[in-house]
């Protein structure tokens, strides 16, 4: 997930995870990212066809579909952010109403000022340098309710667990 972002940074880009669910927890264990999508640093085309072709790899991987993850890129005016924006609550709040209980994954990728080791935010998220030129923020979000002033979901953060990380106190 990590390094296919970076690989497309400053254009925004597009996989799905699949894994388990059990109870509110969600389990990754796969990811395949969606190469051929037409990208920009703000959004992103997918594919239909070949969208369809990857969401048919559960028999292969032997898991499910449980959300998708996606990139958010910064420049040297504006740095990328973990939080999704109107386009990704749009997006998302199409999936929920067609019934899907996914987790969404946001990865924000930016210029690195300084090597940071991997920690955790308050609210759940995980921050830290990857190599020797990127800072990545990496958020999660579940669907929690509809607000009845906008219709529009509301989408609670997630807490990443992600032991590789975390309890080695290293930089990617």
């Amino acid at each position: 997930m990590i390094t296919s972002c970076v690989y497309f940074y400053r254009n925004e880009h597009y996989g799905l995870c699949f894994g388990k669910k059990e109870g509110s927890s969600y389990t990754i264990e796969h990811v395949v990212s969606d190469s051929k999508a037409k990208r920009t640093p703000n959004n992103l085309e997918l594919n239909n066809r070949r969208l369809r072709r990857i969401k048919n790899l559960e028999s292969l991987l032997n898991c499910k579909r449980i959300g998708d993850f996606h990139s958010h890129t910064g420049d040297s005016k504006m740095k990328a952010v973990d939080g999704p924006s109107d386009d990704d609550i749009l997006f998302m709040d199409g999936e929920v109403n067609e019934g899907k209980d996914f987790i969404y994954v946001i990865l924000a990728i930016n210029d690195q000022a300084k090597k940071q080791v991997w920690s955790r935010a308050v609210y759940g998220s995980i921050y830290g340098s990857i190599g020797e030129g990127y800072y990545c923020n990496i958020g999660a979000y579940h669907f929690d309710h509809f607000s009845k002033k906008t219709g529009h979901g509301i989408y609670k953060p997630a807490k990443i667990v992600c032991p590789y990380a975390l309890k080695s106190k290293r930089y990617l």
